[in-house]
């Protein structure tokens, strides 16, 4: 049965005219309406379309975060009114299936999947440990996240697709003005630290999910291969950290990198930021992504 959502889609014209901020507010307003109708039968219509395409408006507009938020509601419909299938372009774009062109948002899943690629192609150049394929990450981490008992799981994947996405945006923009607010740069930056201290907590390996991320990295110390590691962070400065980063670092370096940043930002925003360019941005954050792949290639097999 077609659902009323796709009957009714003004929003996608607004979209394939470029009014991404039309469209959005478009949709919105009609899942409002349609909420506040018939409650009843708004909760049993599908309504992936709708979400679809607010997420492919939000990235247009470089709203990341809320594109994962609305791509993953599309994933929840699909989940709920087609079980069975695996290539919704919903699924197509959480699955990072960059393959499959029959998807509104192949150039986004494209920009994605090539971005994670080089991420994973960082990691493995990293020492000593068992190199992590692309298609394992999607089996083992995003496949298995996305149709998890608890959908409340799904954040992770939302989490690393987001921090993916925008990274490069943000990076384009460190250097324009130095002297303004640094927040953007910092909340990305620390969205990828809790990403990490997610992943290490929410892996079954874990045996709590309480405790600071020094104490979780201790605890786990030898899932991670760390075994004869010096976990300990301490303390220390983001221009002190910034100038000692430099490509390729070993794991143990990266994760330490991490949950340093992950105790700074967590507690204060407020950081002299002059040394944070370009460089010294992408340096932080492919310590902090690899550190996540990391995590998922130990802790989810």
């Amino acid at each position: 049965m077609t659902s009323m959502f796709d009957i009714y889609h003004p929003y996608a014209a607004l979209l394939n005219a470029g009014r991404q901020a039309e469209a959005i507010d478009d949709a919105i307003l009609l899942l409002q309406i349609m909420r506040g109708a018939n409650r009843k039968l708004y909760d049993s219509s599908a309504k992936g379309t709708p979400f679809y395409v607010l997420g492919a408006a939000a990235a247009a507009c470089h709203d990341y975060q809320s594109a994962a938020f609305y791509f993953d509601a599309a994933v929840s419909e699909d989940l709920a009114h087609y079980p069975e299938r695996n290539d919704t372009p919903a699924l197509l774009f959480m699955r990072l299936v960059h393959t499959n062109p029959n998807q509104r948002a192949h150039v986004l899943v494209n920009t994605a999947a090539n971005k994670l690629q080089a991420v994973i192609d960082s990691y493995n150049a990293r020492d000593n440990h068992q190199p992590l394929t692309f298609d394992e990450l999607r089996a083992r981490f995003l496949d298995k996240t996305i149709r998890d008992s608890n959908p409340h799981r799904r954040t992770m994947v939302t989490a690393l697709i987001s921090f993916i996405l925008e990274w490069d945006h943000r990076a384009r923009l460190i250097e324009l003005a130095t002297i303004a607010s640094h927040e953007i740069f910092f909340m990305h930056l620390f969205k990828g630290c809790l990403l990490f201290e997610t992943l290490l907590k929410e892996s079954s390996a874990s045996r709590a999910r309480g405790g600071s991320i020094e104490t979780v990295l201790k605890r786990l110390k030898v899932e991670l291969g760390l075994s004869k590691a010096n976990l300990r962070l301490g303390n220390t400065t983001l221009e002190a950290l910034a100038s000692s980063l430099t490509p390729n670092q070993n794991i143990r370096d990266v994760v330490v990198t991490t949950g340093q940043v992950r105790n700074m930002l967590g507690h204060n925003l407020v950081w002299p930021a002059a040394s944070l360019d370009i460089k010294s941005y992408n340096l932080i954050a492919d310590a902090i992504a690899s550190a996540c792949i990391h995590a998922i290639s130990k802790l989810y097999i």
